[in-house]
């Protein structure tokens, strides 16, 4: 499940991209979009992720994450990708 928490901050992580009115509307999609699940290791090679840690994510929500023309943002989960053993399979949620 997601916390309203997590559309919140990735409303303010999309800020300092977009502007007020299409940071909510990013957010919107996000909230209509299924939940599918992708693996940690392409999650963070298309995020750009070089380091991280690795521990079991299983327990935590779905990973929300924003195509760009500069690649994939992690809005809200950063840290479920980062610590995730690169062949888990992370829910997401992706526009």
């Amino acid at each position: 499940m997601i916390d309203d928490a997590d559309y919140g901050a990735a409303e303010e992580f999309l800020c300092l991209y977009y502007n007020k009115e299409a940071a909510s509307a990013v957010v919107r999609k996000l909230r209509e979009a299924p939940i599918t699940q992708f693996k940690a290791a392409d999650v963070r090679r298309a995020a750009k992720i070089t380091e991280w840690g690795m521990r079991a994510v299983n327990d935590f929500g779905p990973v929300l994450l924003v195509r760009n023309s500069n690649g994939l943002l992690i809005v809200a989960g950063y840290d479920r990708v980062a610590n995730a053993y690169p062949a888990d399979r992370l829910d997401c949620k992706i526009v």
